[in-house]
């Protein structure tokens, strides 16, 4: 037997030692193995649920819970309570909207109000319904094409706020047709047009202009804009579509001749101020003197267009007071002089000559006393 150099020795060592850890490695694996085998040997079986053997039946519970529970379980869900829920199945009902083979009209409407309702994707409406996406998408288009053919049952016909009405708040409102205002809907375009969807906000969003009645009634709808629109695009377009936005011309003129009107009026004042040195210590006081000058003014001009006095009104430095301020402005009480207790001029003089002009050294000449 040769005897091995140092080398040699080396490397049968590290032969060996790989050959060991081999050995360890297998021995590792098969006790894993073993345990894998008696774990799913020895493991419980998990119990099995009973599925309801009619599946139709499955939906009508659902159905049922949802809408036939409490207003608090129908309000959380679809966002609506149970009287309205079964007012808005009478409404599409009438336009046409019926059971279809395997879907009764409350569950299309149910998940048509909770598409509505909730933030999320189809996939957990199909799961929520036991139906497919495919299924859920068909129904809600359906009751959202239902919807839209009740347009005119749901918006309102605005009529103008008269002179006389009930509620002292619209007074000042008088032929208003209602308000608007723009507002932002969450929605989830695809990627690549997000930047044209992102708000001034920052969100990503839908630009909706809405306009109401004075007792909250919709009487226009516009969406679809993106939400880096503006207000006043959306409001131009509005009155730009064929069935958009309208204002009928009678009250439309009135309400242009009345802005004229309160801008002529204003430009008036602006020069009434000018002349006469008028000062207000804030705007709010400003615009107070500015309505009363305006009452004023109408009232030189009614009285001069009646030609029924002999003379002529004219605006002058008091044209923004009310009649009640230049009443008590003008008064005896307020021109009052104290008396002097001392005795009488010419209360000794005996010399009395048969005329004298009093009006010597004593009476000024003619002058505006401002009365």
């Amino acid at each position: 037997m040769t005897r091995l150099n140092r080398k040699q020795k080396r490397r049968r060592e590290e032969q060996e030692g790989l050959m060991a850890l081999q050995a360890f490695m297998n021995a590792v694996i098969g006790v894993f193995r073993m345990y894998l085998f008696i774990t799913s040997t020895f493991r419980p079986r998990r119990p099995e649920l009973s599925l309801n053997p009619d599946f139709y039946q499955t939906h009508i519970n659902n159905i049922n819970r949802l809408v036939r529970g409490n207003d608090a379980d129908c309000h959380e869900q679809l966002r609506v309570n149970r009287q309205t829920f079964f007012r808005l199945r009478c409404l599409v009902r009438g336009v046409g909207l019926t059971d279809s083979r395997n879907v009764c009209l409350e569950e299309r409407v149910a998940i048509f109000l909770w598409v509505l309702s909730h933030h999320t994707k189809q996939r957990r409406t199909k799961f929520k319904f036991y139906r497919s996406t495919e299924t859920v998408s068909r129904h809600f288009n359906a009751v959202l094409q239902a919807v839209l053919r009740l347009h005119r049952m749901l918006l309102e016909t605005p009529n103008p706020v008269p002179a006389d009405y009930h509620d002292n708040r619209w007074n000042w409102f008088q032929n208003c047709l209602g308000a608007l205002d723009g507002t932002y809907v969450p929605v989830n375009p695809p990627a690549a047009d997000k930047p044209r969807y992102r708000s001034r906000k920052g969100e990503i969003a839908t630009n909706v202009l809405g306009v109401c009645t004075r007792d909250l009634k919709f009487v226009y709808v516009l969406a679809g804009w993106e939400g880096s629109a503006t207000d006043s695009r959306i409001l131009g377009n509005a009155m730009e579509r064929p069935h958009g936005l309208r204002v009928p011309r009678a009250l439309a003129s009135q309400v242009n001749s009345r802005s004229l009107q309160d801008a002529s009026i204003a430009k008036k004042h602006k020069q009434w101020m000018a002349r006469y040195g008028g000062v207000y210590k804030d705007p709010e006081e400003e615009g107070q003197r500015l309505e009363i000058f305006k009452d004023n003014v109408e009232y030189i001009e009614s009285s001069n267009k009646a030609a029924t006095k002999p003379y002529k009104l004219g605006v002058n430095q008091f044209a923004d007071l009310t009649n009640e301020e230049f009443k008590l402005r003008n008064t005896y009480e307020s021109h009052r002089f104290s008396i002097a207790s001392s005795s009488f001029k010419y209360e000794n003089v005996t010399d009395v000559p048969s005329s004298l002009d009093w009006t010597e050294g004593a009476v000024t000449p003619i002058k505006d006393q401002g009365q």
